[in-house]
């Protein structure tokens, strides 16, 4: 056995637990584990194998009526078990001082996947902008634009500063694109509204992008719709988070 190899996961499985599952173990060890027989007077055994396999073992565990075991998540090849010593090994695992897992519905929580966000919305906006740079011909690189994207709703916007109409000495914040996060179907709504004056003031471009691309714009006749779709894309960005935290709570409360 190489254990020059950082295995992760250590299970006691306790007879009679042992002998019902050992064979039903066999095949979900890997290619490179550790087992050492003969840890109590009982024949409890010990597995020792990589990380990636301990959900495997863990299941088996779960599906076994009246499972006796102990996981011992921290331990691994380098932390000195030899397969010809158990006494050693049992040194070891007495020696141990973190929490050791003897429970099945402990044993599940252990192995909650940390969820991920479906949306990088960091990364979405981006691209978002770049299509509507692209259709508008507007550059929103200077320092007079000050961009930001919400979290919370998902929605990015872009601030500039203007003439206050009427007293140009005065200047205010000018809300020049706003994009939706995507909704359902991957779709996010954006909306460019040139600096407020008389000749501009309903020149609103109101566009539909998908995957980086401005795949429609709409019409004034259209903007009910727009409308529509731009609130069914927040709220369907809301509810993806609101599922991310609540299995994000999950998560931390298993650890």
């Amino acid at each position: 056995m190489d254990n020059s190899i950082n295995f992760k996961g250590a299970f006691l499985i306790k007879q009679p637990t042992a002998k019902v599952i050992q064979n039903k173990l066999t095949p979900l060890l890997g290619k490179k584990y550790q087992i050492i027989p003969n840890m109590s007077d009982k024949g409890d055994v010990l597995y020792v194998v990589r990380n990636s396999f301990d959900k495997g073992i863990a299941d088996e565990l779960v599906k076994t009526k009246d499972a006796k075991f102990e996981y011992y998540p921290k331990l691994n090849t380098k932390s000195g078990f030899d397969n010809e010593k158990p006494e050693e090994a049992r040194n070891i695992l007495a020696s141990y001082t973190k929490k050791i897992i003897d429970k099945v519905e402990d044993l599940g929580k252990c192995f909650i996947t940390k969820p991920k966000k479906t949306v990088d919305i960091v990364k979405v906006q981006a691209n978002n902008l770049k299509a509507v740079e692209n259709k508008t011909f507007v550059d929103i690189t200077g320092n007079n634009f000050r961009t930001n994207i919400d979290h919370q709703n998902g929605v990015c916007s872009v601030y500039t500063m203007v003439d206050k109409m009427g007293d140009s000495k005065k200047k205010v914040r000018h809300t020049l694109i706003t994009i939706t996060p995507p909704g359902q179907y991957g779709i996010s709504y954006a909306r460019y509204i040139p600096a407020l004056s008389e000749s501009s003031k309903n020149e609103m471009r109101r566009f539909a992008i998908k995957n980086g691309e401005v795949i429609l714009e709409y019409n004034e006749a259209g903007s009910k719709t727009f409308i529509e779709h731009e609130d069914a894309a927040k709220k369907h960005y809301t509810s993806l988070m609101e599922k991310y935290k609540e299995e994000l709570q999950a998560y931390k409360s298993a650890q």
